[in-house]
């Protein structure tokens, strides 16, 4: 008989709890938002405790529901903690796109304040499509919008790199020269035989006369 997988702390649960509670009844942006980082950290921590929130449906449709919030910051938050509570969680993953969490990200990733804010909703994205067709296809006229992030100047290494793992994830026909093409990257190619610079020749003790072989 297999082993009962982990369970998550008593003290865990009681913070996962106290964490609702905000999300069910304050109305103040910053609280939402401290508790929606408590759930990032604790998700973040342990996978007993990222087992335990995906298990909140609560916490998941709260969570959805402040997508929408008018407050960027709440938004993002948001995103992160639905990014890390969805990982490697199938089921979690189509409960979340169920409870509405396409249209809210496909926003945020259009019409984020900066880079910062659209690769975190890039992130969501793709944890959410990750081994899973379909939210996939739920997310593919993201692409149009990822290509433009990866396109504009000024956008930070990070928030590149999460538009263009999001983008590969959506489009499985994208070849990689094809995203190094969108993101304006240059393939380094090695030097011909001929030209690369001659180092010294391995020897055994310091001297010049005999090179290891190997």
């Amino acid at each position: 008989m297999a082993a009962k997988p982990p369970a998550a702390s008593r003290e865990v649960v009681v913070a996962v709890h106290e964490c609702l509670e905000t999300l069910k009844t304050d109305k103040n942006a910053h609280n939402l938002g401290r508790a929606a980082k408590l759930l990032v950290k604790l998700a973040y921590l342990k996978t007993p405790n990222r087992v335990h929130i995906a298990r909140q449906s609560d916490v998941i449709e709260l969570l959805v529901k402040y997508l929408s919030h008018d407050k960027e910051f709440l938004r993002v938050l948001c995103a992160q903690a639905l990014m890390i509570i969805a990982h490697e969680n199938e089921a979690c993953k189509t409960s979340m796109t169920k409870a509405g969490a396409v249209q809210p990200l496909c926003t945020l990733l259009k019409e984020g304040s900066d880079a910062k804010a659209k690769a975190m909703a890039a992130r969501c994205i793709c944890s959410l499509a990750e081994h899973h067709e379909a939210n996939r296809k739920l997310f593919r006229d993201c692409c149009t919008d990822l290509k433009e992030l990866l396109s504009q100047d000024g956008v930070d290494d990070r928030s590149r790199y999460a538009a263009a793992a999001c983008l590969r994830r959506l489009d499985k026909h994208l070849a990689k020269g094809q995203l190094n093409e969108i993101i304006g990257m240059k393939q380094k190619k090695a030097p011909p035989l001929g030209n690369r610079p001659r180092g010294p020749a391995v020897t055994r003790r310091g001297d010049t006369r005999a090179p290891v072989r190997r």
